[in-house]
């Protein structure tokens, strides 16, 4: 119930202290840093695998192998200086903060409830969608598509007949 009040302080967040970039070249492999400037005491820099997920950082359950390192101090300087030479090159890297605050967006204005309909169920489904096509469901061999009554169907009922028909192929009945 609060998350469009925690995604509107999220991104005005955003919008005034932070900056996001990504690469232009995909690379599965590159190197991830997480660089924590401390005015307190010693920097900290954790770096390796890690993605800045919930469960690439641990908070959520995952079963993820990830190699990461944590240092402090000045030896944090050395990946910080390297991070900071990709961060600057334009041809590298492409300046993504609109994009991801117009993302956030969508969490925290008013949307129809038609909307928020679709984005529940393609949450609920979206690991099934490409399951549910009639060549997965329907055996080769049945004619079902070739029938008097198929063809006087609408679109939804032919959803639902498909919908039925793998029902009944998953649980044997």
């Amino acid at each position: 119930m609060k998350q469009s009040a925690i995604a509107k302080e999220c991104a005005e967040w955003i919008r005034k202290k932070v900056e996001i970039k990504s690469l232009r070249i995909p690379n599965a492999a590159q190197p991830r840093i997480i660089h924590v400037k401390n005015t307190q005491g010693e920097d900290l820099s954790i770096n390796g695998t890690v993605d800045f997920t919930t469960d690439g950082l641990g908070i959520t359950p995952s079963n993820r192998i990830d190699s990461n390192l944590c240092m402090t101090g000045e030896a944090t300087k050395g990946l910080l200086d390297l991070f900071d030479q990709v961060w600057t090159d334009s041809s590298a890297v492409s300046d993504v903060k609109n994009s991801v605050l117009e993302h956030m967006e969508t969490l925290y204005k008013e949307n129809p409830p038609e909307f928020v309909y679709y984005v529940t169920l393609y949450n609920i489904f979206h690991d099934y969608l490409d399951e549910l096509t009639e060549d997965n469901i329907i055996r080769s061999g049945i004619n079902v598509k070739e029938s008097v009554v198929w063809n006087k169907l609408y679109t939804f009922q032919k959803d639902g007949v498909m919908g039925i028909i793998d029902k009944i192929e998953k649980y044997n009945g």
